[in-house]
């Protein structure tokens, strides 16, 4: 509108400075994502991929009223169900300039379409308000917007392209209540030709429209405290994605001390397990550590035999510096719990192959933390 009026403006470098962001936003976030979706279809997909991530149960009883009644159901919705790993140093790059969309789109092909869909409805808005005396073009592109938005909800609903339950059905109330303005509209201008305009229909589009911002705010207060989340990660040096390099939050921390069959030397290791895992020995390494007396850094990298783990699975690494036998380390798991999967059913601890010459390490304890902390 402002490009086709823009000879008639009493403030051309005004309106020629919105028409170029106008024009930088519209055109540029469809082009953005739909490369982002090109890119991991044709170049990255042996580099990234999409995992569903089950929730974790939380066997603590909540005290409070808040923790028993809503935190429960707070936990179901906002948990992000899908998280993007990188498989290879290659794909981590890109992994992190995407991150941000990353954390929203679990189907990237979906997010360059929702981008594209707001420029296509803004552009027939544009067409339609053209001519203001011819009704029939007005209730035509009324039509088409009404036919993209329903089917844009439906096809959400199937897919479920969001990575948290929150996203998908705030997207899906949204163009709910976007068609339903649109709809009341359509039938506002039929009726408007008789002699008896029905003015409800022009109040519930306006409803409809003050409900979607509604529940978009409600939106934007989320990912505010999403933002706010990420810069205090990143002030706390506690940033990357989920890959070889970093530590998914759902992973639980526990140190072993293993000893060398062939040197008896004892090397105190940190050993990260993904709590959430449905199999037992799924997605499981033992990373970074250091010997007994601090003076020698190994890498011990050990992947489940288990027939269920991926063969894509990253290892799950944890950047630690350790003084001695001194470590400041958590975990989330019983030691019984432990004590099960390390040791077989006759009280044979597992063997784990590596080193110089393929000397054995032996897992002799498995400590706690929390034992240690009380």
């Amino acid at each position: 509108m402002l490009i086709a009026r823009v000879n008639s403006s009493t403030c051309v470098g005004l309106d020629a400075t919105l028409i170029v962001l106008g024009l930088v936003v519209v055109v540029g976030c469809p082009f953005a994502l739909t490369t982002l979706f090109i890119r991991r279809a044709k170049v990255e997909p042996l580099h990234w991929e999409c995992r569903l991530q089950p929730l974790r149960q939380n066997k603590s009883r909540p005290s409070s009223l808040y923790g028993r009644l809503i935190q429960p159901y707070a936990a179901v919705v906002l948990h992000r169900a899908w998280k993007w790993y990188a498989l290879s140093d290659t794909g981590r790059d890109l992994l992190k300039r995407s991150w941000v969309v990353l954390l929203e789109y679990r189907v990237l092909w979906f997010a360059a379409l929702d981008s594209g869909m707001l420029v296509v409805i803004a552009v027939l808005a544009v067409v339609g308000g053209l001519d203001a005396t011819d009704s029939s073009l007005c209730r035509s592109v009324v039509l088409v917007v009404l036919a993209l938005t329903v089917c844009q909800m439906l096809l959400m609903l199937l897919l479920r392209p969001y990575t948290t339950l929150f996203s998908v059905v705030h997207g899906a109330v949204t163009l709910a209540l976007t068609s339903l303005s649109i709809a009341a509209q359509i039938a506002f201008i039929v009726s408007s030709t008789t002699e008896s305009p029905h003015l409800w229909l022009v109040k519930a589009s306006a409803g409809c429209d003050l409900a979607v911002v509604g529940v978009t705010a409600v939106k934007m207060m989320f990912d505010s405290k999403d933002v706010v989340d990420a810069i205090r990660r990143r002030l706390n040096g506690n940033v990357g994605v989920y890959d070889s390099d970093h530590i998914p939050r759902d992973l639980s921390i526990m140190t072993l001390t293993l000893i060398n069959a062939d040197h008896d030397d004892a090397l105190v290791v940190n050993y990260a397990t993904q709590s959430s895992s449905t199999t037992s020995l799924s997605h499981r390494d033992v990373v970074e550590g250091s010997s007994a007396s601090g003076m020698r850094e190994d890498r011990v990298s050990y992947r489940s035999s288990s027939t269920t783990s991926s063969p894509c699975s990253p290892p799950m690494a944890l950047r630690s510096h350790s003084a001695g036998n001194s470590f400041a380390l958590s975990s989330s798991f019983h030691l019984e719990r432990v004590n099960a999967r390390f040791w077989d059913s006759n009280g044979t601890a597992h063997v784990l192959r590596g080193g110089e010459g393929g000397s054995g390490f032996v897992i002799d304890e498995v400590f706690d933390h929390r034992d240690a902390e009380m």
